[in-house]
């Protein structure tokens, strides 16, 4: 998982071409479709920025970059995952949610040339953005909150998901997904039972039981065998055991813990 300091336009009509304003309807594209050679040498990550209209096309700007400049890229949300995309009230309709110019936008994606995306209004390739953005079909929402939380309410099991982050370690997790402490997911084990830490981005869908989605489209039921890569975490730098993780229950918050790599 790495994490891009790129930002995202997407694309209008040409008749959205006026100051703030932004004319439904929004051509759609059934991306992400990048070259060969893009998708190899750009393998999906996550990217972030503010939500603008920039002379008729919605445009999510990072702060700065390195330089201190504004950096600009083309955005394309699949059509092919069932989301209906479409500009109203003011703001960007995606799998219904709302996004309006401020938004700050965090979600996963794959980087390409802005030369291998077909179709583009000339209103919006005149604005000359070099790079293009594409979102990944599991990018449901596009505002991802950063820091760490526990999925789970009333008597759903808990599944803690960590913040972002652009690394990992590299230890092995092979064991079958289980319930721990009789309220969470984990492993067991013949002394201890282990809490799962699942990579920022992982989803859960619950039908009643969990389904942890794994960023990059892995899924996981109670019972599968887990192939993670990973790490315990033990004692911080002082000695001291791990800090309670706050929305996670008492049962499980004493339990050994393996962080699941996010690659």
């Amino acid at each position: 998982m790495r994490r891009l300091a790129w930002l995202a336009v997407l694309l209008v009509l040409p008749s959205g071409c006026g100051g703030g304003r932004v004319d439904a309807p929004l051509p759609t594209f059934t991306g992400p479709v990048v070259s060969d050679d893009a998708a190899a040498a750009d393998p999906a990550m996550y990217v972030e920025g503010t939500l603008q209209v920039h002379r008729g096309c919605l445009v999510v700007a990072l702060d700065h970059d390195d330089d201190g400049q504004v950096v600009r890229a083309m955005l394309r949300l699949p059509a092919d995952a069932g989301a209906e995309i479409a500009w109203s009230d003011d703001g960007l309709r995606y799998h219904d949610r709302t996004y309006r110019p401020g938004s700050r936008l965090l979600f996963r994606a794959t980087v390409s040339d802005a030369s291998d995306v077909q179709g583009v209004p000339e209103v919006c390739r005149d604005l000359g953005l070099e790079m293009a953005v594409s979102a990944e079909p599991s990018a449901r929402n596009l505002s991802l909150d950063p820091s760490a939380r526990v999925i789970g309410v009333g008597d759903q099991l808990r599944v803690p998901v960590a913040e972002l982050s652009n690394g990992g370690m590299d230890a092995a997790m092979r064991s079958d997904l289980a319930v721990v402490g009789e309220r969470c997911l984990g492993v067991e084990g013949p002394g201890t039972d282990t809490l799962l830490i699942w990579p920022f981005g992982t989803t859960v869908s619950y039908d009643p039981d969990p389904v942890v989605l794994m960023p990059d489209g892995t899924t996981y039921a109670v019972g599968d065998r887990l192939d993670l890569g990973g790490g315990y975490i033990e004692e911080d730098d002082g000695g001291e055991e791990p800090a309670p993780i706050a929305q996670l229950p008492a049962e499980c918050q004493g339990l050994e813990r393996f962080l699941v790599s996010p690659f």
